[in-house]
């Protein structure tokens, strides 16, 4: 006879149900109601939304794309609502959703660089969930971290994506993922190596040149989902080159399995107009020297700098070429923006110049700084808000602009509202409040206006325009968004003759940049021709202004170039409506088309 086995029954399961002792079939019924609660993908309503839409404006079609994704998308899911309908809320409802269940804990968010900031504050300020980044101070580093926003260049360096790639993150979140609508790219590639258990990109524009890129998103969310490639090709795309699509309706159905698309006519969302005032002012004669006379300087300096350096970021912190061009690129955005922060600038770099004649031609473009210092914008600024007489938002690059554009308007009696990056959470808090409360203007830079939500008022203000139109657009998206009721009005203060004169009447104003919807300025920009960046072609056409003629054309070709990227994105969207048009699941089953 065989030994009875021996098991450990320290809760005495095995010897009540010998004795055929059983609980009441109300405990039963308890225990399977609490297992059915705690599965995944069971979210019969979204639990965060009272506690959050105090806080923050959620519209239905939100709450319907969180719990599509929860419910019904399998947890990897492509958010592609058209440009302004809140993709981030979206996400941020399906993040918390997980968090306040326990169903995630290590959570990556992938970005473009100028938008961590910007989804850093908007989780903290909307959801109460705070994320680091690797710009802040207590960052310990990619395998340690547990909520982490990033950018995907930083990301996908060599030196971090090994830690990046090692971990098995919870949930990764891509922002702008049609950047990775190309399997040849070492960002596809990275991201592709990820290991992540929820998935959710988000993108306007899933189409951006033809069929196969959707594919690529797809097929990187959810493998196989489409089939292979060439499966993909001779089933749905025909013709390649005309880009023919081929059995629309069973491509929506597997499209609806893993995206959700809303529309602004679906959704009933029309945001207020946007009414754009430049405003072109003549330098004073101090300013105009200084103007003619730190270009000459900046265009003596770069032809020391090897030409074939192309000016990025990142690179220009490592390399002594880098760095120099990017100092060459800031003292001039710093020469249209105030000569006080031109000034700082030449401060810090005189005592380090090493030539003597080089430190004399320094020296001497400080004092004329200081004498430049009554500025003609500053004037100007002053007068718009006397005369407006409403809340008003300045934004400048720089916080020594800010401070000068300060201490005029306390002079004058106006008390301006102080706000950037490098004060705490606390005072960011505070300063908007007070703005909110007591109007007046808020004197405000890039970085900190980054993830703020400013739609309470409806004026705003460029004192300096940036380079990129990417920023120029994001300004404006502070107060042009969802929960705005008013109009919106943009002024721009350029001096005439300087390269800000010559981007706004040739770039900006010429192909409506400025009108642009919000969104669409990163597909234009994608559609330039490869090569040298944007920043980087408009710095060099500068330095051509002594030169009207090659200066001129220089613009031009740019400008046609700029004409030509709009026509492109245009098609875009003509080949995304194609695609994705009456995609959503109800408009199909009233085709007839069989929802699996």
């Amino acid at each position: 006879m065989e030994p009875a086995l021996s098991v450990d029954d320290p809760f005495g399961v095995l010897e009540r149900l010998e004795s055929m002792a059983f609980e009441p079939s109300e405990w039963h019924d308890l225990n399977l109601a609490a297992h059915g609660l705690s599965l995944t993908g069971q979210f019969e309503r979204a639990a965060i939304v009272e506690r959050v839409k105090q806080k923050i404006r959620i519209l239905p079609h939100q709450i319907e794309t969180a719990l599509r994704v929860l419910n019904d998308l399998g947890h990897r899911a492509l958010l592609a609502d058209e440009v302004g309908l809140g993709k981030t809320v979206e996400a941020g409802i399906v993040l918390k959703e997980y968090l306040v269940r326990g169903l995630v804990e290590r959570v990556l968010i992938l970005t473009p660089a100028p938008l961590v900031r910007q989804w850093q504050g908007e989780l903290e300020e909307k959801f109460g969930e705070g994320f680091i980044t690797p710009l802040d101070e207590g960052f310990r580093g990619f395998e340690k971290e547990d909520r982490l926003i990033c950018s995907m260049d930083r990301a996908r360096q060599p030196k971090n994506a090994p830690f990046v790639q090692a971990r098995p993150w919870d949930l990764l979140i891509v922002d702008e993922a049609h950047r990775l609508r190309n399997v040849e790219t070492k960002l596809h590639q990275f991201v592709a190596g990820i290991d992540a258990r929820y998935f959710l990109m988000l993108t306007a524009t899933p189409i951006q040149n033809n069929l196969f890129e959707l594919f690529n998103l797809i097929d990187l969310l959810k493998p196989g989902h489409l089939g292979t490639r060439n499966q993909f090709a001779v089933y749905f795309v025909g013709d390649r080159k005309a880009q023919t699509l081929e059995n629309e309706g069973e491509l929506r159905e597997l499209l609806g399995q893993v995206m959700v698309r809303n529309r602004r006519a679906e959704v009933g969302l029309q945001l207020p107009d946007r009414h754009v005032h430049d405003i072109m002012l003549d330098p004073s004669p101090q300013e105009a020297e200084l103007y003619r006379r730190v270009i000459g300087y900046i265009a003596d300096m770069y032809d020391e700098v090897d030409e074939g350096a192309e000016f990025d970021a990142e690179e220009a912190r490592r390399t002594t070429r880098g760095i120099d061009l990017l100092r060459l690129m800031t003292l001039e955005r710093e020469l249209v923006s105030s000569s006080q922060a031109l000034a700082a600038t030449l401060r810090k770099i005189i005592p380090r110049e090493p030539d003597p004649e080089k430190r004399v031609l320094l020296d001497e473009l400080y004092e004329l700084c200081l004498s430049a210092r009554d500025s003609t914008k500053a004037c100007h600024l002053l007068e718009l808000a006397r005369r407006l007489d409403t809340p008003l938002i300045v934004f400048t690059q720089f916080i020594s602009t800010q401070e000068h554009l300060r201490g005029r308007l306390e002079a004058a009696g106006l008390a301006p509202v102080v706000f950037n990056g490098s004060m705490s959470p606390s005072d960011k808090e505070s300063a908007i409040q007070r703005f909110k409360e007591r109007g007046g203007v808020l004197l405000c830079t890039d970085s900190g206006s980054e993830g703020r939500n400013l739609q309470f008022a409806n004026v705003l203000v460029n004192y300096d325009l940036p380079w990129n139109p990417m920023r120029l657009e994001q300004r404006i998206g502070r107060i042009h968004r969802i929960g705005q009721e008013r109009d919106v009005h943009v002024f721009n203060l350029t001096l005439a003759g300087t390269i800000e004169d010559h981007i706004l009447t040739t770039l900006y104003r010429k192909i409506d940049l400025v009108t642009a919807a919000v969104g669409d300025m990163d597909l234009i920009l994608s559609k330039l021709p490869d090569g040298v960046s944007f920043e980087r072609r408009l710095f060099e056409l500068s330095l051509r202004i002594k030169d009207k003629r090659s200066f001129d054309e220089g613009m031009k070709g740019l400008a046609d170039e700029m004409a030509e990227a709009k026509e492109l994105a245009a098609k875009v969207h003509q080949l995304d409506a194609r695609v994705l048009e009456r995609f959503d699941l109800s408009s199909l089953e009233d085709a007839g088309v069989r929802i699996k």
